[in-house]
Parts: C-alpha cells; sequence; structure tokens
C-alpha cells in the first residue's frame, strides 16, 4: 500500500444465498403459526350474544383488554417503593 492510497475499512460484500431448513423445529414453526393464524382470522366470526348493549364479538372485545390490562399489571407489579 502506498502512502496515497487510503486502507479499505470495509471488506467486499460476499453475497448471501438462503438454504431450505427442515427439521422438527421448523415443522413446529409452521405448525404453530398455522394454528394462531387461524385463531386470528376465524375468531372474529364467533358470535356470543351478550344482550343489547355489548357488542356481539366477544372475542376480540376480551382479547384487546386483555392486550391493555397486562401492560399495566406489569407496570404496577415493578412499581415499588
Amino acid at each position: 500500500m502506498s502512502q496515497s492510497e487510503a486502507p479499505k475499512l470495509y471488506a467486499s460484500r460476499e453475497p448471501v444465498f438462503p438454504r431450505r431448513v427442515t427439521g422438527f423445529f421448523r415443522r413446529s414453526k409452521w405448525g404453530i403459526m398455522i394454528f394462531t393464524l387461524g385463531i386470528y382470522y376465524l375468531t372474529p366470526w364467533i358470535r356470543w350474544d351478550r344482550g343489547p348493549e355489548l357488542p356481539d364479538q366477544a372475542v376480540l372485545l376480551t382479547l384487546l383488554l386483555v392486550a391493555v390490562d397486562t401492560p399495566l399489571l406489569f407496570f404496577l407489579a415493578l412499581d415499588r417503593d
């Protein structure tokens, strides 16, 4: 390297090629994903008669309440003086 050339700070880019992966954990991942996406897409059609003033989509309302209450629970549990 001569004094007029700046040193290379980075290596040249090497291409990355995806590989097919098989095995127990890959099959488990797909099984869990199909199951949870099935719950996600099918539960809005489950109706539950809760009376005239409340919405029929009780599953979505319950999931919303759990999603709001869980961080609040952890926040209050950690807030000890």
